[in-house]
């Protein structure tokens, strides 16, 4: 198994606990401690998520320029 493919699963498992969170937050009537909880648990998964996509250009970006490299290299040696 590859990144991307683990990356692609650990997104799925955040979309579902944003979407579960959002619910719970929006709809949560029982106090605000509990609903704290909720708010921390999407900032936590949206900031998780922001990691793996920064992670994942960072990664497109680094095989780019490589590939720059390797074209250069070759027209000029």
């Amino acid at each position: 198994m590859n990144e991307k493919t683990d990356n692609s699963s650990l997104k799925g498992y955040l979309d579902t606990v944003l979407r579960v969170s959002e619910k719970k937050f929006k709809y949560e009537k029982k106090g605000d401690p509990l609903r704290i909880k909720w708010g921390i648990l999407i900032v936590n998964c949206v900031k998780a998520y922001s990691e793996l996509i920064k992670n994942e250009e960072l990664e497109d970006l680094r095989k780019e320029v490589d590939e720059l490299k390797t074209v250069v290299k070759q027209k000029w040696h």
